[in-house]
């Protein structure tokens, strides 16, 4: 009784075999489901994400008394009744980030959660959905007013007229040509948004045969579609049935018409716009990137993995022959580990560049610290503060540095890129951009504008080379089921050594930031499988 009250009030001297042997004795009882809604209140009251608890409402947040009035229970809440320490000893965890850490290095050590097959883990992180829900919420009610600001509207379009200038004009252009098949292909790729139940077909190689293969994404919206605009039927000049179809490519691409007309085609491709520019690589097994090296024993290995058994189909591209990967199954550890070390040998020359490029627009280092995050794949490590002039004002401006991926991560998105993804060039893992990263945090829509344009504008120079960028505050609302949005360039980094790897900056919002920080520490419950994972 005593731990278990103790553990009602939030104390650090609870003790867990004390509060295990308490739930033990009655498992299998009445009583028991009582206990487990017990828990989880203690839990929902430690993974309320407000910050700064004042002490008049700390009493709202604290667990709930048993409810059903047996004699043990009864003496069970007369101890809490008694307890002088709660008031205190919660607001010693009034942040998000105290509770956090409470959680994690006392509660998870409760066996109870593990009890059944970790039944009372699985209650736990639905509570979890539905505190991301209320965060979500904030999100979207933020977003709201950074479209009605200043450059709001440009932010969420932005992209959008990137993809008519350079691509829409390139198709309508070619049916001025007599011969479309012999114009240069000018390959760009898009994120679209799929009707419902279409129908795709996959390019591919079978026996030396080409052969059309249909896939069904009713329920899986594709990612990306490579385009290429010189083989395009015209759908003004071809009348053709009203549904999507394929021009068969000698190479392994992804080609969607719309046979309504042009307008009906580019209202599908929506405004999440990834544009690629040919000159610069944008896989980390590039020659001019290097992270990841494959060499012809590496593919003989991987046959040899899979057996021959339909795991790899052969892609003619450029006169070359590679492997298309059907299957994330394959051992790609080497590949993994080539770009761990390559991210840890160059995230601190490629943090340096990202500060740098930030302070040659700003006029003063506020601050230059280090951050004290409690777990190990916590979203920053350093904040280097900067006060910058955008010219009506000046404004905070912050840098935040993060750890090289883990290579566990790297490891769970290899099932992202497998085929039908029109990435799934095998090693799959060379479609890992960000195994270096960092995130500038500014304020509204006028100053992501103009922090992005710092890169943009350096292209030509010894800079980092934009290879892919993706506007998150262009996506439809239904595309952003959490409502976090961010506005995130993958850059080409050289470093002084002279290797190279593929990085990441993310720009936020300051205000979103906050919120995704609140969001990203409830990520790491939903995400484990028990909870062994989140001990500390």
């Amino acid at each position: 009784f005593d731990a278990a009250v103790r553990l009602n009030s939030f104390r650090d001297d609870f003790d867990i075999k004390q509060v295990d042997g308490f739930c033990i004795a009655l498992r299998g009882s009445s009583c028991y489901g009582n206990i487990c809604d017990w828990i989880l209140q203690i839990c929902r009251c430690l993974l309320n994400p407000a910050d700064n608890v004042k002490e008049e409402s700390s009493q709202n947040f604290s667990p709930r008394r048993i409810q059903n009035q047996s004699n043990w229970q009864k003496i069970f809440n007369n101890k809490i009744a008694d307890d002088s320490h709660t008031i205190p000893d919660w607001l010693r965890l009034s942040t998000q980030e105290d509770r956090m850490m409470y959680f994690r290095k006392r509660i998870c050590k409760l066996q109870i959660l593990r009890e059944y097959n970790n039944a009372l883990f699985k209650h736990l992180k639905i509570i979890v959905d539905e505190i991301m829900v209320q965060i979500g919420s904030l999100c979207k009610d933020r977003f709201a007013q950074i479209l009605s600001e200043a450059m709001g509207a440009e932010l969420s379009s932005r992209l959008e007229s990137v993809i008519r200038q350079a691509d829409v004009n390139a198709v309508v252009n070619e049916k001025n040509e007599e011969n479309t098949g012999d114009l240069r292909p000018l390959v760009q790729e898009w994120n679209i948004s799929l009707p419902a139940s279409p129908k795709l077909w996959y390019d591919g190689s079978q026996n030396g045969t080409a052969v059309a293969e249909a896939i069904d994404k009713q329920n899986q919206p594709m990612d990306h579609v490579t385009c290429i605009p010189s083989t395009i039927i015209n759908p003004l000049e071809h009348k053709l049935s009203d549904q999507n179809i394929i021009e068969p490519l000698s190479r392994r691409e992804l080609l969607l018409y719309n046979c309504a007309g042009l307008p009906a085609f580019y209202n599908q491709v929506n405004r999440r716009f990834s544009g690629i520019n040919e000159s610069i690589p944008y896989r980390q097994d590039h020659e001019k990137v290097g992270a990841i090296r494959v060499l012809g024993v590496d593919e003989q290995e991987a046959l040899l993995q899979s057996h021959g058994v339909g795991v790899f189909r052969s892609i003619k591209a450029n006169g070359s022959s590679r492997l298309s990967c059907i299957s994330a199954n394959l051992d790609e550890e080497i590949f993994l580990a080539q770009l761990a070390l390559r991210a840890k040998l160059l995230n601190d020359e490629f943090q340096e560049e990202v500060i740098r490029i930030v302070a040659t627009h700003c006029n003063t280092v506020v601050e230059r610290n280090q951050s004290g995050s409690l777990a190990a794949d916590a979203s920053t490590n350093r904040i280097v503060g900067f006060l910058c002039d955008f010219g009506d004002h000046c404004d905070r401006v912050e840098v935040h540095s993060a750890k090289p991926k883990a290579v566990l991560r790297m490891r769970e998105k290899l099932h992202k890129y497998a085929n039908p993804h029109p990435r799934s060039e095998w090693p799959l893992c060379a479609n890992i951009l960000d195994p270096v990263r960092a995130s500038i945090v500014c304020r509204g829509a006028s100053q992501i504008l103009k922090v992005l344009s710092w890169f943009t504008e350096q292209q030509d120079s010894a800079g980092l080379p934009i290879c892919r960028m993706k506007n998150k505050f262009s996506f439809p609302a239904e595309l952003v089921p959490d409502g976090y949005r961010d506005l995130q360039i993958c850059v080409l980094f050289r470093g002084s050594s002279g290797l190279s790897i593929i990085g990441e900056i993310q720009i936020h919002d300051a205000e979103l930031h906050d919120l995704k920080l609140k969001m990203h520490k409830l990520y790491v419950i939903r995400r484990a499988e028990s909870p062994d994972v989140l001990m500390l």
